[in-house]
């Protein structure tokens, strides 16, 4: 099927379903010195342990939030998370609070 998805959206006004769409715009990157990286140890789809990292910056002003992740073993997710400009670095733990500062060195990451 060749049609644009505009031509079969029913609920648009006759004029505008076969305008084109606009291609996906490019996320914005978070601002340096503002935002919050988050680490947490996630599951993969085979429900296999990965380390995850999220750098979110809402500037909450009407302009766009900016976002950067990544995702891989222990040691390349913490050093990205340490390097990234940000205002803070969180990381999940099972206890309560939920979210902690980031420690400094490798060694002192517990998140069970």
């Amino acid at each position: 099927m060749n049609e644009s998805r505009r031509a079969q959206a029913f609920y648009l006004p006759e004029p505008d379903r076969d305008g084109s769409i606009a291609p996906p715009s490019e996320p914005r990157a978070p601002r340096p010195g503002h935002g919050t990286v988050y680490v947490c140890l996630g599951m993969d789809t085979r429900r296999n342990p990965v380390w995850e990292a999220t750098w979110d910056d809402d500037p909450g002003d009407g302009d766009p939030p900016g976002s950067h992740h990544v995702d891989g073993d222990r040691a390349t997710v913490l050093a990205w998370a340490r390097s990234r400009p940000a205002a803070a670095r969180l990381i999940a733990t099972p206890a309560s609070p939920q979210w902690r500062p980031l420690p400094e060195r490798d060694e002192d990451v517990d998140v069970g």
